[in-house]
């Protein structure tokens, strides 16, 4: 299995409306490819530990069963990727793993080095 997260801040001249209408899109659009698994988005919380603030305020992560697919979703979402997100988006990371795991008296293991 092949995770694909990205996290990410919008521009500070994006309005909440404009947010909120981008989450939504984004929710509606990647959540319905036929090629993505576990689809989750979220934002990240504040909390008080030594001052410690988020990197990023915004995360979606999906799996996909392998690279063909993780391809199809890169090139089915691509117009969309160009158009709608990254001219909102300031800074992002994204990141594609491959997850290696099972589950164990109720906790994943999850190996770095397939």
């Amino acid at each position: 299995m092949i995770n694909h997260i990205v996290m990410f801040n919008f521009r500070d001249d994006i309005s909440e409306a404009e947010r909120e209408r981008l989450l939504k899109d984004l929710r509606h659009s990647f959540g319905r490819l036929p090629t993505v698994q576990n689809f989750r988005m979220g934002e990240a919380i504040q909390f008080s530990w030594k001052n410690r603030k988020p990197s990023f305020a915004y995360m979606f992560s999906m799996d996909f069963k392998n690279e063909a697919a993780l391809k199809k979703y890169m090139d089915d979402h691509r117009q969309f990727s160009h158009d709608r997100f990254l001219p909102a988006i300031k800074e992002y990371l994204s990141q594609d793993t491959v997850i290696e795991s099972s589950i164990t008296s109720g906790f994943m293991i999850i190996s770095l080095n397939p």
